[in-house]
Order: C-alpha cells, then sequence, then structure tokens
C-alpha cells in the first residue's frame, strides 16, 4: 500500500508542477497596449510621421501590426515591449494597431487592438 501511494505521489508531483506552470504562465495574458504615441508629420507631403506602441502581458517576442486601410506594416517578432513605426505620411490619418505577444509555454495571446491618428 505504501509502495503504491509513492508511486502515484512521485507521478501525480511532476503533473501537478507541469499544470501549475503551464497556469502561471496563461496568466500572463492578454497582452494590453499601455499607451500608443502619435507625431505628425512636419508639413503635407512629407513622411517623417511616426507611432510609437508601449505594451504590458504577455511575453516577447512580440509582433506589431500597422495597418491604414490599404497598406500594412509589420514589425516581426520583438522582444522590446515598445516599437516604433516611423516614415509614415501624411495621406492617412486613421491607423488599426494588432500587437500579439507569446503566453510563455509556446503559444500566441490574442492579439490587442489600438488605434492611433
Amino acid at each position: 500500500m505504501k509502495r503504491a501511494l509513492r508511486d502515484l505521489l512521485s507521478f501525480g508531483l511532476p503533473l501537478f508542477f507541469l499544470f501549475a506552470l503551464n497556469s502561471e504562465a496563461k496568466a500572463q495574458c492578454p497582452v494590453v497596449i499601455d499607451s500608443i504615441v502619435s507625431t505628425d508629420v512636419t508639413c503635407n507631403g512629407a513622411v517623417d510621421g511616426s507611432i510609437c506602441i508601449y505594451v504590458s502581458g504577455g511575453f516577447p517576442n512580440y509582433v506589431y501590426q500597422l495597418f491604414n486601410g490599404v497598406q500594412f506594416q509589420s514589425s516581426g517578432p520583438q522582444s522590446a515591449s515598445s516599437f516604433c513605426f516611423s516614415g509614415l505620411g501624411s495621406d492617412t490619418t486613421n491607423y488599426q494597431i494588432i500587437v500579439v505577444g507569446e503566453d510563455g509555454v509556446g503559444g500566441s495571446c490574442d492579439g490587442v487592438i489600438g488605434f492611433a491618428t
């Protein structure tokens, strides 16, 4: 009886630890956009505007995406919790931003959406 109990405990403890670790990592989702900072172009027709996104939650690698209705830009995987898109022009005034982070156990958090003008 003692051996059966010992075998059960030795088998169950690693599973419990793995479950607890997995739950803790999943708790790092969702990614949250803390702020979006836009810098206007210096004059009409210039392409020197920028949009910087600051996030928390989730784990790196983050992917930052910027849409303006026609064009799409993506940062690719980033380890930083912030990213700036630069070289933006005055032809578009509304941007949709999507940020996706990792959940810490090999998956992705749901994307979070923000807007900038």
